[in-house]
């Protein structure tokens, strides 16, 4: 067949084109970064709704009225047994 051979590189250009898995190329690194800023923004305003959503106040305030009597039936019920 034939004598086709890979050109032998020289040091120095070898180093240059082993890139290590560290490097990323600069594009990646700041994708990556805003994804990151944006799932860390997103996981922040979830907690942030969390708490103001249990720290607003009492549930029974917002009950309905049919609500307050049934609970209130069930504690009676038990402080007659």
């Amino acid at each position: 067949m034939g004598d086709h051979q890979k050109p032998v590189q020289e040091p120095a250009a070898a180093i240059e084109n082993d890139v290590p898995a560290a490097a990323a190329p600069p594009r990646s690194r700041v994708v990556s970064h805003l994804l990151i800023g944006v799932l860390c923004a997103l996981l922040g305003f979830g907690i942030v709704v969390q708490v103001q959503r249990v720290s607003d106040g009492d549930t029974l305030s917002t009950a309905r009225p049919q609500d307050l009597v049934a609970i209130l039936d069930g504690l009676q019920r038990r402080s007659d047994d």
